[in-house]
């Protein structure tokens, strides 16, 4: 294979090409950000030796320039930070033993996802989440916020999605969130009052999860407020003491007078028999990944009632 003319003639250049960029290259990667999110994020862990903290990168760099970053001062790196979890700790019996503040969240003013799990939330925390104005996507799982109960989310002009699993809360107190299009609440056990707290929302969010919930037709019903809403969630709904939704098949159906609902997850709450009715009368209702409940899973419920009555008992 011939090399061509040009570099034949010109073979000065070629070499100051070359070396010139292995130099930039050097240079990118000698100082590349992730580093500095590195020493950013080991401060963080020094307040908080409890919490476990991961950072998400997308390029990594040699160890010894991340030491070489320990002298530098950490508040001007902790802004190039985009994604983080925080993990609280567990006990044998897998109850929550952690309680975070969140102090230093507002110094990682670029944070675009976030999630939270296992550790108890105060008032303070929810301030403190309240003022990354960046965040797009925040996730809190098996969790419980303490002092009023309150799921407080204002200000976060830039939130699009939230996910929650096993959070325990007592109210959502929504404010100022104009680009929120998901909210997911599911096994937080929420009643129908949820729903009249969401009127902050209701005219940008597109899908809801109330899976495993409370509430019942009367909630459903008000669902028509929502006026931009295209999915709702009530999979695996078994939250009455019998192992059935507290919501019936009728008060699903009524849901098909909603101008822009397209669909609703009702798989693992139903029976056959009763899916079979949703189909007949919304047919967009029912998908073929909707299954019926399984029996054992309804005694399971069951007797997960009989245990909680036995420990308050005693």
């Amino acid at each position: 294979m011939k090399m061509p003319i040009w570099i034949t003639r010109h073979p000065l250049i070629v070499q100051f090409t070359l070396i010139t960029t292995l130099l930039i290259s050097f240079v990118l990667g000698y100082f590349y950000p992730s580093h500095r999110e590195f020493q950013a994020i080991n401060s963080f862990k020094e307040i908080h030796p409890d919490c476990h903290i991961n950072i998400k990168t997308t390029q990594t760099a040699p160890d010894w320039v991340f030491e070489l970053l320990q002298k530098a001062k950490l508040e001007k790196y902790a802004t190039r930070i985009w994604r983080m979890e925080i993990h609280g700790v567990f006990n044998s019996s897998r109850q929550l033993t952690s309680e975070f503040e969140l102090d230093l969240l507002p110094s990682f003013q670029k944070l675009r996802k976030l999630t939270v799990t296992g550790c108890f939330l105060n008032s303070n925390s929810m301030s403190n989440l309240s003022q990354l104005k960046y965040l797009v996507q925040l996730r809190i799982e098996s969790c419980e916020i303490v002092d009023d109960g309150s799921l407080t989310l204002h200000n976060l002009e830039s939130l699009k999605e939230f996910y929650s699993n096993y959070l325990t809360l007592k109210k959502v107190d929504l404010k100022n969130l104009p680009r929120l299009k998901i909210l997911d609440l599911k096994n937080a056990r929420i009643g129908d009052e949820l729903i009249d707290q969401l009127s902050p929302v209701s005219g940008s969010l597109t899908s809801l999860g109330i899976a495993n919930s409370n509430i019942s037709d009367e909630g459903l019903k008000k669902l028509h407020h929502l006026t931009k809403l295209e999915f709702v969630d009530l999979r695996f709904t078994r939250s009455s003491p019998t192992g059935h939704p507290n919501f019936t098949w009728e008060g699903v159906t009524q849901l098909k007078s909603h101008p822009t609902l397209e669909n609703v997850g009702i798989s693992s709450t139903f029976d056959a028999e009763i899916l079979k009715k949703i189909k007949a009368e919304v047919p967009r209702f029912v998908t073929r990944w909707d299954a019926p409940v399984r029996p054992e899973d309804r005694e399971r419920r069951i007797l997960e009632v009989e245990s909680n009555h036995k420990l308050e008992r005693n």
